[in-house]
């Protein structure tokens, strides 16, 4: 259950603002709000200084929009602590930088086998739920907002855990992608 929400939470961000950093207390230790991989074996790292991706089925991993116009079909990302290659990649056929629509999907070369991947949340009663989220990017805190960069991190990792205390109204995600199977409908090149 705790991976299916983490994986829900995964792609919810995918659909909601930019977000520049994991938000920590102040008042609780940063040591307490690091992950390790094994927490969250089907994650998937693009940079060593911290993009993300989830590994959602054994030939593809869903990722921000943003994080692939850098990637080439060829390029190797990692996935738990095994290499995959990247066939193609696909941005959401209506996302602008620092807009909507920031998702996109990399397909694998090959199947990665050796990582379970994790299971899509397809029910629709996300709302008041917990889930954790885990990422390499920014951090910093509620005080004085992000106080590392990025590329100060290092692509440390970090997880953080909220409520879900809102949907975005009649724009259901999960029927949008059900309505779309192939992904090169709702994803382009």
């Amino acid at each position: 259950m705790k991976l299916a929400r983490t994986a829900l939470m995964l792609i919810s961000a995918f659909f909601a603002n930019t977000a520049t950093a994991i938000v920590i207390r102040h008042d609780v230790p940063d040591e307490e709000y690091r992950a390790t991989i094994e927490e969250f074996p089907p994650l998937a790292t693009l940079y060593s200084i911290g993009a993300h991706g989830t590994l959602i089925d054994p030939e593809w991993v869903v990722t921000a929009g943003h994080a692939i116009f850098c990637m080439e079909p060829g390029d190797k990302i990692k996935i738990g602590d095994h290499w995959a290659e990247i066939e193609q990649r696909y941005a959401h056929a209506g996302y602008e930088l620092d807009e909507e629509n920031d998702i996109a999907l990399l397909k694998l070369k090959q199947p990665m086998l050796a990582v379970k991947p994790a299971k899509l949340y397809r029910n629709k009663d996300e709302e008041s739920q917990r889930i954790w989220f885990i990422g390499g990017g920014g951090t910093g805190n509620g005080n004085v907002g992000q106080t590392m960069s990025y590329e100060e991190n290092k692509g440390k990792l970090r997880k953080a855990q909220n409520t879900i205390v809102g949907t975005r109204g009649k724009r259901n995600t999960h029927e949008n992608v059900r309505a779309n199977r192939n992904a090169r409908n709702i994803f382009q090149k």
